[in-house]
């Protein structure tokens, strides 16, 4: 599955494949995964906000809070 991932504050984009799920995943599972995928980009933990999709393959969310990841 194919993803791109836009950062506003550091700005930045990353775009690339998530290994886990396949491509026709339900969207919560590939929802998981990216959120997963940020929080190792960004090395904080996301709360995200999923907005209804404007496509049946799109997805668009706000991340509503960011914070450091508990030590692992």
């Amino acid at each position: 599955m194919a993803v791109t991932v836009h950062f506003t504050g550091p700005t930045g984009v990353a775009d690339g494949v998530l290994a886990g799920p396949p491509p026709s995943c339900e969207p919560d599972i590939a929802q998981v995964a990216l959120v997963q995928k940020a929080e190792e980009l960004t090395h904080d933990r996301l709360a995200v906000l999923w907005h209804p999709p404007e496509q049946s393959d799109w997805g668009t969310a706000t991340v509503t809070v960011a914070g450091p990841l508990p030590p692992a």
